[in-house]
């Protein structure tokens, strides 16, 4: 089993070569308008963080959680026409972080509302869930 981890690891460290090898080619590229200048340089800045998945397993490859995090809000803009003012936006984004948030620590949404509504201190199975 060991031996199995240790070959899945060189093969990642492998794909980690050939992926910052293919990086390199691209930022040696000279850009032609001022917008791939600005990503260059947002690569740039943040080239140490773009392959982490690779090596460390812990991190998803992919932004699927927050992609599902955000459908929801995209599902009710397109539904409603979007918000006719910037307090509909804002009150709806913090309506839906008190409910993702409640749904990502098994709290009940109902109660949590409630709470964030009344202003009061945390019920006593909501405070040992922090």
């Amino acid at each position: 089993m060991a031996s199995t981890a240790s070959a899945i690891d060189a093969t990642l460290k492998q794909y980690l070569s050939d992926l910052e090898r293919r990086l390199d080619r691209i930022m040696a590229a000279v850009p032609l308008g001022e917008p791939g200048r600005k990503l260059r340089r947002r690569i740039a800045a943040n080239r140490a963080h773009l392959f982490v998945f690779v090596t460390n397993r812990d991190v998803p490859y992919t932004n699927n959680v927050s992609e599902r995090h955000l459908r929801p809000s995209v599902i009710f803009r397109k539904v409603t026409n979007g918000f006719r003012c910037q307090w509909g936006a804002e009150t709806y984004a913090a309506f839906r972080s008190v409910v993702s948030t409640a749904k990502a620590n098994r709290a009940s949404v109902l109660d949590v509302l409630r709470f964030v509504l009344a202003a009061q201190s945390p019920p006593e199975h909501l405070a040992k869930a922090r």
